[in-house]
């Protein structure tokens, strides 16, 4: 069963959102669906932690130990980060 709602949102999001449904041959609501899908399931953290890691990998050149350093370090600025974004003030 599907339900509607409103939500204000800044004119900058509803932009993105209306480009990327044109580019795609959709709709806002389809891209919005999808978007919060990934955000609620998970996904943007899995997808998010995935590249960190073939970045990494592709920077080490093969190297396994440094690799894994690159991967470390990668993940541990990525949570720093995202803990700035959470702390508020």
């Amino acid at each position: 069963m599907n339900t509607s709602f409103s939500a204000r949102l800044p004119v900058e999001i509803v932009k993105k959102v209306q480009a990327e449904a044109r580019k795609r041959h959709s709709t806002a609501t389809a891209v919005v669906l999808e978007a919060l899908e990934r955000y609620f399931s998970g996904r943007l953290e899995r997808e998010a932690r995935a590249a960190l890691i073939l970045a990494a990998n592709a920077l080490a050149g093969g190297d396994k130990e440094k690799a894994i350093a690159l991967r470390r370090a990668a993940l541990e600025l990525a949570e720093r980060e995202l803990d700035k974004e959470c702390t508020p003030g």
